[in-house]
């Protein structure tokens, strides 16, 4: 990898990990543990690993390689924070103490 592409990969992880961090604070955890745990740790490693290895065969061009390996890492962050990490109804929130302000 040349150093552009650590480059934006650090960022896309790092920005991907804060935003499924800050995602995970507005849920209602007690419910949803096994599911989060499940999507964050497996999926979304599992998911990230076969993509590393799936784009190392591919060679496009180095624009082209940043444009799809970022592009597939943001789209594997999004897809796991929606599908693992939602948000809990506003009535529970309410409940619990944690409704924003």
């Amino acid at each position: 990898m040349t150093l552009p592409e650590k480059i934006v990969m650090a960022l896309i992880l790092f920005g991907g990990y804060f935003w499924l961090r800050e995602r995970a604070r507005g849920m209602n955890m007690e419910n949803q543990r096994g599911k989060v745990v499940i999507g964050v740790f497996g999926v979304l490693t599992a998911l990230l690993f076969a993509e590393k290895a799936l784009l190392e065969h591919w060679h496009f061009g180095m624009y082209t390689d940043l444009l799809l390996k970022g592009g597939s890492a943001a789209a594997t962050f999004i897809a796991v924070g929606l599908l693992f990490l939602k948000r809990a109804p506003p009535e529970a929130e309410a409940a619990d103490g944690n409704a924003p302000d």
